[in-house]
This record gives structure tokens, sequence and C-alpha cells, in this order.
């Protein structure tokens, strides 16, 4: 349509029909015919002219086959076009071609994605529980407020042991990322205010909790009142030494439910597949990249403000 109003509007500035043509990119004949549509009746003539209204072969699978299939694509996932071809034939036996699969996977909208990582042992069950309903009645429990400075903490590794990352490039052409294999850490303990979009954090030397225990008391004193943080050793002990402020564990085996995750993948994005002199380079250049995310309150909302945060902390008292 936006083709076709365009045309029209080249053709009522003097155009010439061969020129508009040639400018909107159709054949003259098409254009003649779009104009002979608006000369009988109008833009509601034009708009009543649909592009494909020929159809196609019908489809192999039944409406209720192709949501069966989207529900195997979005539980598992296909790896290759192949093997939802070989499930699609054991399953319903239609036998699709690869290009067959690939058009199909377009209509229904399934497309490539890269899966994040789940534990073996976690459990979708509980996790879902916890989003639903735990965290609203823990928080409770734990007399946290709305008034209250709740935040999700959790620790980074950033070393020289780099990591590629996908770049654009030429098809056909492989390439090369260099990678630097130096084992050589130091730890970032972020914390996340999803609600706000703040962010605190501070370098650590290890996980143990002597080092996570002082960072927790400052940031207490500094007005956070509670923090949500998975079940490592180095919390749990670390709660026990931590003064003024209360510790909130997530489910186990569950790092997809803390939102300081999401800062990470951002600063990961930001950071690796380069190379760095040292490691006081690679920290620096995290830390230019906190910055500018706390710089952006809204963007950090829009990263970590999920749905089901935004419940649990609508249901807390004033």
């Amino acid at each position: 349509m936006k083709i076709r109003w365009h045309a029209l509007w080249l053709l009522r500035k003097g155009h010439s029909l061969p020129e508009t043509a040639q400018v909107v990119g159709i054949h003259p004949r098409t254009l003649f015919r779009w104009l002979s549509w608006y000369r009988e009746g109008g833009i509601a003539a034009i708009r009543q002219h649909q592009k494909g209204n020929r159809r196609g072969r019908p489809s192999f699978l039944t409406p209720e086959q192709c949501d069966q299939l989207r529900q195997q694509a979005a539980n598992e996932g296909f790896r290759t076009l192949r093997q939802a071809q070989g499930w699609v034939e054991q399953r319903f036996q239609v036998r699709y071609t690869l290009w067959g699969i690939r058009s199909l996977f377009r209509r229904l909208k399934i497309c490539k994605k890269t899966p994040r990582p789940m534990a073996v042992q976690a459990d979708p069950k509980v996790q879902e529980d916890w989003k639903e309903k735990t965290l609203e009645a823990t928080l409770k429990e734990a007399g946290v407020t709305r008034q209250t400075l709740l935040v999700w903490a959790d620790e980074m590794r950033v070393g020289l042991y780099g990591q590629t990352r996908r770049v654009w490039a030429p098809r056909g052409v492989k390439i090369r990322q260099r990678v630097q294999m130096e084992r050589k850490w130091r730890y970032l303990l972020l914390a996340v205010q999803p609600i706000e979009g703040r962010l605190f954090w501070c370098w650590i030397e290890n996980l143990k909790a002597e080092s996570i225990a002082p960072v927790l008391q400052r940031w207490g004193q500094e007005g956070v009142g509670a923090a949500v943080v998975d079940r490592a050793s180095g919390h749990q002990s670390a709660g026990k030494q931590a003064n003024g402020i209360v510790l909130i564990f997530q489910p186990p085996y569950s790092p997809e439910v803390n939102p300081a995750e999401r800062v990470f993948e951002e600063l990961r994005r930001a950071i690796e597949g380069q190379v760095y002199d040292g490691l006081e380079e690679k920290v620096a250049r995290v830390e230019e990249e906190l910055h500018r995310l706390a710089s952006e309150p809204e963007r950090v909302r829009r990263l970590t403000s999920w749905s089901w945060i935004q419940k649990a902390w609508a249901g807390l008292p004033p």
C-alpha cells in the first residue's frame, strides 16, 4: 500500500506514468492498473485490491498440528531444519522438503534464536511459583515495604579468559577473532534496583563471605534495606555477618530469575570479543559501561523491571 500511495502522489505532482513506475520500482502496466482502480472508485478502490488474492497450495498440516509444532519449538526447539523435518514426518506422517520446512517456519513465525542456559537441577515449576506467589509472600514476611530499598544482587567474574562474540561479516568468509586465555580474575558484586533503575556495585577479590559482608554492610548504611540473592555459601555466611540488611534467597539453580544477570549480559556484550593489555584495562572498561548504564535509569528499568517483579512490588504494604 505504501508503494501505491507513493505512486499516486508522484502522478498528482505531475510526473509521467513511465517516470513514476521507474521511481517506485514497478512495471508501467501495474501502475496503469492502479490508476484505473483510482479513477473508478478512488482511495477505497485502491484499498480494496489486496496483494496475494491467489490462494496457494493448502498447508499439509492442520491448524491443530501447526499448534503442536509451535509448542514443540517453544518447549525444546529444533537445532536444525532437518531435525524439524524428521519430527514432523515421525509425528504426523507428512513429508516436507527442507525448503518447505523453512517456509512453514516463516509462516508460523518460528525463527532461529540463541537459547539461554538453564541448570539441569532447575525446577521450572518452583521458579514460576516464586515469581507469582513466593516472592511477594517472602518479602512481606521479611518486613519489606514499598518504602524499603530492595535490590537484587549477584557476582560476575571478569577475567582475561575471553569469549568470542558474533560480528557482521560477508557470507562465506570465515572470521577469526583473537581471544585471550590468561587466568586472571576480578569479581564484580552488582546490585540492581529494578523499580527505579538504580545500580550499586563494588569489586571484590573472591566470593567468600569475608569479601561480601563488608560490601553489604556499606550498602545497608547507604539505605539498602533488603537484597535478593542466590543460595551460594558466601551469601548465606555473609547474611549472618552483615547487619542492617535483610537477605532473601531465591530458588536454587535459578540465575534467570535475578535481574542482575540481565545487566551482566549487557556488560559482556560490551566488553567481550576484544583484547586487553591487562586485567585493569578490562576492569576499567566494565566501569565505563556501568557508569553509562547508571546514567540511564530508564534503560535499566527496561532491562530489569520485569512484570512479575512489578506485581510483587505493587502487592507490598506502603
